[in-house]
């Protein structure tokens, strides 16, 4: 019987105990490869947040050049709300993406 086994020592002790390992062998490689997938998707989200921000930061710097250009900017209607969700999305842009880093961070 042991000469048709993938585990062909004679000791039925030992053979268990490397059925086992082999089984925990294949159980952390699945759980690596698990790993390395979520820490591919948190990099892409990670690029993409970053992608985020920064086009936050140039809306951002479009609009105050927009004031300087337009003194009379904070007296138009609507002005101050575009002013506030701009403002708004470049917090949340920059919150997003410190997130994300400390996330990655404590994947690795």
């Amino acid at each position: 019987m042991f000469g048709f086994s993938n585990y062909p020592q004679r000791d039925v002790k030992q053979a268990r105990e490397n059925q086992v390992a082999d089984l925990l062998t294949d159980l952390i490689a699945d759980e690596i490869a698990d790993i390395r997938r979520l820490m591919n998707a948190v990099k892409q989200i990670a690029k993409q947040t970053q992608h985020f921000a920064k086009k936050t930061q140039e809306i951002q710097q479009a609009l105050d050049r927009f004031r300087q250009l337009n003194p009379d900017f904070d007296d138009m209607a609507g002005g101050a709300k575009l002013d506030r969700l701009i403002c708004e999305l470049r917090q949340d842009a920059k919150h997003s993406a410190n997130e994300l880093a400390e996330l990655r961070q404590s994947i690795q």
